[in-house]
């Protein structure tokens, strides 16, 4: 079986399974049933035919996803036969760590009336945001943080020590002095609480007749009096201790409040000064006078700092349009026993145009062929010679030496895409080399069929074919994949099937995971 056979038999092989695997995907739509509606606030990440399930179990799918008065509009397509109570909650999960997300509903208790088609589900649960949660979490460690370097700095040096230990003597002596206060009016305090309990008492008699009204009144008062009786003496040393501290400070820092206090008057001086300069520099610019007088004044000059302006707003919005999606992946030549890893930046301004830049590590096996030809000239002689069939003079091109030699340098890839509804078409330098490629896309983008020729003279490949290479994507997850496909079948001595993998991810994603460091930083 010749080359040509094996590689058509390849291709209507991998068409075979691609078409089996995307209607296998299409078999898990809910195309018929009745229809929700719940609006959020934010769905980020939610995306159409996403998953709607009560239990865990798939009971509908997310058909259409719009925006209402600033919030999102879902409209739900729920299995027939499924009943919703009209009191039911919606809420926005996740599968896993990098599972795509799904709508849940929470059912409610009143099944005496059930939602019909159209009607909408009134309550809705946003899940906040990873940004706004990590961000959080950062300012609270760096608080934190804050709150233990000033501890650190007023204790952790000498003279902070010395300072604790006079605080704890003062603190001592403070103690000492309050349990001679409460000893020396125990007397007096007791004596107070007895006359309180006896007023209580003709209290209790004389509104006998209201009971029920002054119990509750008496009962208070008690209450209070028994609280000031327990927290006398603590009130009495907390304002000695007070006062002591008050005396210190003011002891210690008295010229530094002078200074302040001068410091503060000269300032203000200082600014009246400044804003009475400024006001005479506003009138002047207002009347015309210098440079900048002149330039804002002008009617021109404005009208061109206007546009610039524009002109500026216009380039960050575009900049703004700009999605980039970052892959790591990783293919396994199987009839080669090598292996390769590509790393691939992607921006899209728009949904039809992107740029691609790729980095890939050469398979352990590639081979750089080196040739050392040699240009010979016969002179033949004889019967005939100087003929049309046998010239006298002969110029002849002898390859005297190849040379294959392993390739260690990583490959680069820069090309241009461009798609229109199913296909696309790229073009540009691919693997140190001109290349154009072609991609096909199905099952809602989640299978990717493409065909890459490039290094067309040969000089990379053992063999000297161009370099052809078919593949096949298929989007397990939102940002998980499976490849597989045929490499470099025109050279036979190089030519392997092979599998692998990767993951991806968007703008929106690397937010999410840059996010952490700050956060993981601040401990």
């Amino acid at each position: 079986m010749n080359l040509e056979t094996k590689v058509g038999f390849f291709v209507i092989l991998v068409g075979a399974v691609l078409f089996a695997l995307s209607t296998q995907l299409e078999r898990g739509e809910v195309k018929e049933g009745y229809t929700l509606k719940v609006r959020f606030e934010t769905v980020d990440g939610l995306e159409e035919k996403a998953p709607v399930r009560i239990a865990g179990v798939k009971v509908g799918q997310v058909e259409r996803i719009d925006l209402e008065e600033g919030r999102a509009l879902l409209v739900l397509r729920m299995e027939s036969g499924v009943e919703v109570p009209a009191d039911s909650r919606a809420e926005l999960r996740t599968e896993g760590m990098l599972g795509e997300k799904y709508l849940a509903i929470i059912p409610g208790k009143d099944w005496a009336h059930r939602l019909v088609n159209d009607e909408a589900i009134g309550q809705s649960v946003s899940q906040q945001s990873l940004d706004e949660l990590l961000i959080s979490l950062g300012k609270l460690a760096t608080d934190f943080g804050k709150i233990t370097g000033a501890l650190s700095d007023a204790f952790g040096s000498e003279e902070g020590k010395v300072n604790l230990q006079a605080i704890l003597a003062n603190m001592r002596d403070l103690t000492a002095n309050m349990k001679e206060i409460v000893a020396r009016n125990d007397q007096r305090v007791d004596s107070i609480v007895t006359h309180l309990d006896s007023l209580t008492s003709r209290l209790d008699h004389l509104t006998a007749a209201n009971a029920a009204g002054v119990t509750e009144t008496v009962d208070n008062l008690r209450s209070v009096t028994g609280y000031t009786r327990d927290n006398l003496p603590k009130w009495g040393e907390d304002f000695d201790r007070t006062v002591n501290e008050l005396q210190a400070v003011i002891a210690e820092n008295r010229s530094g409040v002078k200074t302040t206090i001068d410091t503060a008057q000269s300032a203000a001086q200082s600014a009246d000064t400044t804003f009475a300069a400024l006001g005479r520099v506003a009138q002047k610019m207002d009347e015309g006078h210098g440079t900048i007088g002149r330039l804002v004044n002008d009617e021109a000059t404005v009208d061109k700092l206007n546009t610039a302006l524009d002109k500026i707003d216009n380039f960050l919005a575009k900049r703004d349009r700009y999605q980039t999606y970052v892959t790591f992946e990783g293919e396994s030549l199987m009839d080669r026993g090598d292996s390769r890893g590509i790393f691939t930046v992607s921006l899209a301004p728009s949904a039809t145009k992107s740029y691609l830049f790729e980095v890939v590590s050469p398979a352990t096996g590639d081979e750089t062929i080196r040739r050392t030809t040699e240009v010979r000239r016969i002179t033949n002689t004889g019967s005939g010679a100087g003929s049309d069939f046998y010239p006298t003079d002969v110029t002849q091109t002898v390859v005297t030496d190849e040379h294959r030699e392993k390739s260690g340098n990583v490959q680069f890839s820069a090309q241009i895409a461009q798609r229109r509804n199913h296909a696309g078409l790229r073009i540009g330098l691919k693997e140190n080399s001109f290349g154009t490629g072609g991609d096909y896309y199905l099952a809602h983008d989640r299978i990717h069929l493409s065909l890459d020729a490039y290094d067309f003279a040969g000089d990379n490949s053992v063999g000297s074919s161009p370099h052809l290479k078919a593949k096949a994507r298929w989007d397990l997850f939102t940002h998980l994949f499976l490849t597989a496909g045929y490499d470099n079948p025109l050279n036979d001595e190089v030519a392997s099937a092979f599998l692998g993998g990767g993951v991806t991810f968007e703008d929106e994603d690397l937010k999410d995971l840059l996010a952490i460091v700050p956060a993981g930083l601040v401990k």
